[in-house]
């Protein structure tokens, strides 16, 4: 972070507010949360409630769907 952004927002609003948007993303990638970015409403999904129950990142979701993706593909035989 620029030595200059911290004196133009001495609070870091705007730099809250990107990783926040940021988090949302990756979250919405993740089918763990819905996320609008036109209204900025962030609505959980039950995946996001397992994985927060269990204290699991987003990359874990993300690996554990991806192999649970492909698994799938080959018991229908796609």
């Amino acid at each position: 972070m620029p030595h200059d952004e911290l004196k133009d927002d001495p609070q870091l609003g705007n730099k809250r507010n990107e990783l926040i948007t940021q988090s949302a993303r990756h979250l919405a990638t993740a089918k763990m949360a819905r996320y609008d970015e036109h209204t900025n409403a962030f609505v959980i999904s039950d995946l996001g409630r397992i994985a927060a129950k269990y204290y699991l990142k987003h990359q874990t979701i993300d690996v554990f769907s991806a192999s649970l993706h492909s698994h799938r593909y080959k018991l229908i035989g796609r």
